[in-house]
C-alpha cells in the first residue's frame, strides 16, 4: 500500500516513477517470473483466465498467479478490504499550511488511526517519509503511543531524522555522515542562501 497527500500525487508516483522501473527490460531480466496481465500474449485458455484475474490501472495492479496487489491512494481515500503487508506513506501533508491547519491535521491523523492502521497485520512493515512541520503529526502520534506502551515485547519504531542543513544543535547519527553546515541536497543550499539574502 502506497499513500500520499492526494490521489493525483499517488497516481503520478505510480505512473511516472514506479511503473517505468517495473516494466523496464532490466526489471524483467532480473525478475522473469514476475508478470502482469499485459505480459501474457498466449491465447490458450490458461493465459486468458490469468488475464481476467490480474489487474492493472493507474493506481493499482496485481501479479499473475501471485497473491496480493499494489494500491496507491491519497489521504482520506477508502482502503477498506485491502490488508497490507507493506505500508509506505510519503508526505501526508501537501504543504506547511496544511500541517498547521487543525482541521486537515486531525483528518490526516484520524485517517492513519482508523484506515491505515486497520489495514496492518501483526508483521506489517510501515515506512513513513515526510517533512515534519509540526510535532503533533502522525509521527508524533506514533512516538507518543510508543512511549505509553507498557508491553515488554513491543518494538519501538525507528525514526531517522535528516535535517535540510546539519547544525550544531542537531543530534549526530551514524546514518548521516554529514558535517555541521552540510546540506542534505544542494538545492537547499541555494534556497537557504536566497532566503538569507532577502532578509
Amino acid at each position: 500500500l502506497y499513500a500520499t497527500h492526494s490521489s493525483d500525487r499517488a497516481i503520478n508516483f505510480t505512473k511516472q516513477e514506479l511503473m517505468p522501473h517495473f516494466f523496464s527490460p532490466t526489471y524483467k531480466e532480473l525478475f522473469p517470473h514476475i508478470k502482469t496481465k499485459y505480459d501474457l500474449t498466449d491465447n490458450d485458455k490458461k493465459s486468458k483466465e490469468s488475464r481476467k484475474t490480474a489487474t492493472l490501472s493507474d493506481n493499482a495492479f496485481s501479479l499473475v498467479g501471485k497473491r496480493g496487489r499494489y494500491l496507491a491512494v491519497g489521504v482520506g481515500q477508502s482502503i477498506s478490504g485491502y490488508p497490507a503487508s507493506l505500508i509506505v506513506v510519503d508526505d501526508y501533508f501537501g504543504s506547511a499550511a496544511d500541517s498547521r491547519s487543525e482541521v486537515i491535521k486531525n483528518k490526516v491523523n484520524q485517517w492513519w488511526k482508523s484506515d491505515i492502521e486497520a489495514r496492518a497485520q501483526s508483521n506489517t512493515l510501515k515506512i513513513l517519509f515526510c517533512t515534519r512541520w509540526v510535532s503533533d503529526d502522525i509521527i508524533g502520534l506514533i512516538r507518543r503511543e510508543a512511549l505509553e506502551n507498557e508491553d515488554d515485547n513491543y518494538q519501538l519504531p525507528e525514526i531517522i531524522t535528516l535535517p535540510a542543513q546539519l547544525e550544531l544543535h542537531h543530534e549526530k547519527h551514524s546514518y548521516d555522515p554529514r558535517e555541521v553546515g552540510d546540506y542534505l541536497w544542494n538545492i537547499y543550499k541555494f534556497k537557504y542562501a536566497s532566503a538569507k539574502k532577502d532578509e
